[in-house]
């Protein structure tokens, strides 16, 4: 979500400690820059960046046109390549993308990477773990 004309006012809550309070006249406006639907995951995963493999990287979500990942600090540059490789429900992932942002926080580096190619298989996969979530509701 988008916000503008955003107000954040700091207060100290007895029974919390320091808090913050973000205000805004205004609605928001929803975004999605993926051209399908995002499923949250946070499951490990394996990458490989300009031939070095990256372990403990962690999937944040997944749609069937890109993919989010957390990854240790360091230098990414967009436009490169990477392979994501992870298991998950008995079946095994190969994927090739493109990052196309970074960015980083106190803990890691987040990664928006798009797909150079899409898959049936990755879609069925999507669509399992959306009516698994849906049963759950």
């Amino acid at each position: 979500i988008i916000w503008s004309d955003v107000k954040i006012v700091n207060m100290y809550l007895p029974e919390k400690g320091a808090v913050h309070f973000v205000i805004s006249n205004d609605e928001g406006t929803s975004t999605n820059r993926r051209n399908g639907f995002r499923i949250s995951l946070n499951i490990p995963c394996n990458i490989t960046y300009k031939d070095t493999l990256l372990e403990n990287v962690t999937i944040r979500d997944l749609s069937v046109s890109g993919i989010g990942l957390n990854c240790k600090k360091a230098e990414y540059e967009i436009g490169e390549n990477i392979q994501i490789c992870f298991e998950d429900e008995g079946r095994k992932f190969v994927l090739n993308a493109s990052i196309v942002r970074t960015n980083d926080n106190e803990r890691c580096t987040l990664l928006g990477c798009k797909f150079r190619n899409t898959s049936n298989v990755l879609a069925q996969y999507i669509n399992s773990k959306q009516q698994k979530k849906a049963k759950l509701l």
